[in-house]
């Protein structure tokens, strides 16, 4: 039997304005249950997203600071922006280049790819061989950010 302490007894099952505030309450809960989750499953992806770059990020190691072409290398730019800023670079020999149809073409991991037109840097080749700065997209594809032509073809 339960205490009242001598006040009456409420029947709260026939109380309209009860049964609305206790509609009203379950609806922000459930509201405030939905943000949170969409919250937390936000910075877990946004906290991925960082990690992801920051471990791809190229860096320079140190192993080309006493090269002289290396102020030369980290200036070079093409119409997608600074080379070095973005990927590392690599050398490319002869037999990994080329043109077909007007357009420069590369070798990267196997895979022959056509550097787009944006992706030149039209300056002068201070380092002889051609370079090329590569780049996964968004699904996995190799792109190219910048491509260096060779000075001997």
């Amino acid at each position: 039997m339960p205490r009242n302490f001598g006040l009456p007894q409420r029947d709260w099952s026939k109380d309209e304005d009860h049964d609305a505030n206790r509609a009203f309450r379950r609806f922000v809960v459930a509201v405030i249950g939905i943000v949170g989750s969409l919250l937390i499953v936000g910075a877990v992806a946004f906290t991925t997203w960082i990690a992801s770059m920051t471990i791809a990020w190229p860096h320079d190691n140190g192993r080309y600071a006493n090269d002289v072409l290396k102020p030369w290398f980290d200036s070079l730019a093409s119409g997608k922006g600074l080379c070095c800023s973005f990927t590392d670079g690599r050398k490319i020999e002869n037999a990994e280049w080329g043109t077909e149809d007007g357009h420069y073409w590369v070798v990267v991991d196997g895979q022959k790819i056509t550097v787009p037109d944006e992706a030149i840097v039209h300056e002068p080749n201070r380092a002889g061989l051609a370079y090329v700065w590569p780049y996964k997209g968004d699904v996995g594809e190799t792109l190219i950010r910048c491509f260096l032509k060779g000075t001997e073809s």
